[in-house]
């Protein structure tokens, strides 16, 4: 598949989980980014990659980089952390109510488009990445990690959770190591969460997985 091909069946996906989903709450500057924005740097990397290889979409957001990797062959497997338990669609109803008071956060909308994205056959996984081992990963089971803005020390020490022996971001670390070939690739952005990685003990003590920065065009 083509870039262009790529992009016009990657904007019609998400025009559609949105159109039918409440996305009321999303913030105008989140949506006027455009999609360009979330499919190019994805498609840098992930059109770079051997086809079937098993990638590991680390903190998703609404899963741009899963949905195009599908697209083009790849295996994905997407990851991020909720904020709301919805075991139900009881609970899901009270959340939702509750939710529109906050006009500080966009949360749900997330929950949302994922929900529609599972719906689809997306691999998307929610869960407590602060709990290990992660349930329903294999050793060595990713080729390639994608992570852009959710590998850093700040997504542990959030004002609720905090990591100042940075006991939970090694334990991270080495569960993400775990779960990676050995010959693996992780794809991070920004430096500064490369830098973070690189200095913790699993790292120092000559782990050989290679980190490439997920660069802008």
């Amino acid at each position: 598949m083509i870039e262009k091909e790529a992009y016009d069946e990657f904007k019609r996906i998400y025009d559609h989980a949105i159109e039918s989903c409440d996305t009321s709450n999303v913030p105008d500057k989140y949506m006027e980014a455009g999609y360009s924005a979330r499919f190019d740097p994805a498609w840098d990397v992930l059109s770079k990659l051997e086809p079937n290889d098993r990638v590991l979409d680390f903190g998703c957001g609404m899963a741009w980089p899963t949905v195009l990797g599908r697209l083009i062959g790849l295996r994905m497997v997407a990851v991020d952390v909720p904020h709301y338990n919805y075991a139900d669609e009881r609970d899901f109803v009270a959340i939702k109510k509750a939710f529109k008071t906050d006009e500080n956060s966009f949360e749900l909308p997330y929950i949302e488009v994922l929900k529609h994205l599972m719906g689809l056959g997306h691999d998307i996984r929610l869960l407590d990445t602060n709990l290990f081992p992660w349930p329903g990963f294999a050793e060595n089971e990713f080729d390639c990690v994608f992570a852009h803005w959710s590998m850093g020390k700040n997504f542990i020490d959030n004002g609720k959770t905090r990591d100042e022996l940075n006991e939970l971001y090694e334990r991270r670390i080495a569960e993400m190591v775990r779960i990676t070939k050995p010959d693996g690739v992780w794809y991070v952005s920004p430096m500064e969460d490369i830098r973070q990685i690189k200095r913790t003990k699993i790292f120092r003590n000559g782990c050989k997985i290679h980190i490439q920065l997920i660069k802008k065009r």
